[in-house]
């Protein structure tokens, strides 16, 4: 599945998150959160630090782990669904 001109990922079930490579448009491969969206059935994506930031400026810390990630700050879908919540070892809430 293309995700917002992003190439397949392995899409983490309803309620997870996991953290892929991607490679960015300006030849960076950094790291990227995909979730899906708990208001919705589709699926979101942030940039994880060092990749870089998203068109709202944003990207977030994370603490490493590619299996259950905890991300912060929380994520707040201004500019879609309007859900804000935390992602803490790998579970949206």
């Amino acid at each position: 599945m293309n995700i917002g001109g992003h190439p397949q990922v392995d899409l983490p079930a309803a309620g997870g998150a996991v953290v892929r490579s991607m490679d960015w448009a300006n030849g960076i491969r950094g790291p990227m959160l995909w979730f899906k969206c708990p208001r919705d059935r589709l699926y979101c994506g942030v940039p994880l630090k060092p990749s870089p930031p998203n068109s709202l400026g944003c990207a977030w810390d994370w603490d490493g782990n590619l299996v259950a990630p905890t991300v912060t700050p929380s994520v707040n879908c201004t500019g879609g669904c309007g859900w804000h919540g935390h992602i803490t070892k790998g579970v949206v809430g």
